[in-house]
């Protein structure tokens, strides 16, 4: 007698799809990827921020508080609660429009140029003198006495190239007022 070669049933493989109600897998459909999870997180953290900001959690003494000083006579308790919610909403959002005002403030780009001043422009703000060379020539000798000569040239080419920060000027402004007090202006 000959069989037949179909008679068998197939096995099934690592390939078969996830059934909704398998208790092997909890329900999952699909195989989530790190991606997806990922995804989903942050979509979640956003609705959840969203709704932190539209309806904040405020303490119930509070918001009584605050409904009880603005209370008008016959007025019904619900709508000076919700009142209420509106004010501290309200100074929540006025809150956090400062603070974000503050940061940007304090986190700001520094421009650079307004840190330094080229060489001649310090020179002259040291020596409080209006012509460039008459304060160079002060300044030179105002870092010779300091440092000595050699010092002094090896100082200035540097200064020429760089300019000065704003720290220096301050300092070398009150080294030269000792060297050179200001002379008073005839009357």
């Amino acid at each position: 007698m000959k069989t037949s070669a179909k008679t068998s049933r197939r096995k099934p493989t690592a390939k078969t799809e996830l059934k909704a109600n398998d208790p092997l897998h909890s329900g999952k459909t699909q195989v989530e990827s790190k991606a997806l999870a990922e995804t989903v997180a942050r979509y979640q953290a956003h609705r959840k921020s969203v709704g932190d900001k539209l309806f904040a959690n405020y303490d119930l003494a509070l918001v009584a508080q605050v409904a009880a000083q603005i209370t008008r006579e016959g007025a019904k308790p619900e709508d000076a609660a919700k009142q209420a919610l509106k004010i501290l909403d309200a100074c929540r959002d006025e809150l956090s429009a400062r603070e974000q005002k503050m940061k940007a403030i304090a986190d700001a780009a520094v421009p650079v140029n307004a840190l330094q001043f080229t060489f001649r422009d310090g020179v002259r703000a040291i020596t409080q003198q209006k012509r460039n060379d008459r304060a160079e020539e002060y300044f030179r000798k105002f870092l010779v006495s300091e440092i000595g000569s050699d010092a002094a040239a090896n100082q200035l080419e540097q200064l020429k190239r760089d300019g000065f920060t704003l720290d220096q000027v301050k300092d070398y402004e009150r080294q030269y007022v000792t060297f050179r007090p200001p002379r008073r202006k005839k009357i």
